[in-house]
């Protein structure tokens, strides 16, 4: 079941700047319009050890070195996560 990716990110984006205030959460481009993309702080090349380590228990998603994105099926999932 697939959610409006606007409320998806409505309802991610506090969760996650909660944990980890200054990485970007927006949604993704081109092709990858409907996923929701999670990188480093501007001027940042990948993210923290702790950084990585919040993002992975509050979402359940393994993030990569400079990356973690949300795919649209996933979305609903993340979002039941976050908002316990």
């Amino acid at each position: 079941m697939y959610m409006d990716i606007d409320e998806a990110i409505k309802a991610i984006r506090p969760a996650i700047k909660k944990v980890c205030p200054k990485v970007s959460v927006r949604r993704g481009r081109g092709t990858a319009y409907g996923w929701i993309e999670v990188s480093p702080a501007k001027g940042q090349t990948v993210f923290s050890e702790i950084e990585r380590h919040y993002l992975a228990k509050l979402t359940g998603i393994q993030p990569g070195a400079n990356f973690l994105v949300i795919s649209p099926e996933s979305q609903p999932w993340v979002v039941q996560k976050v908002s316990r």
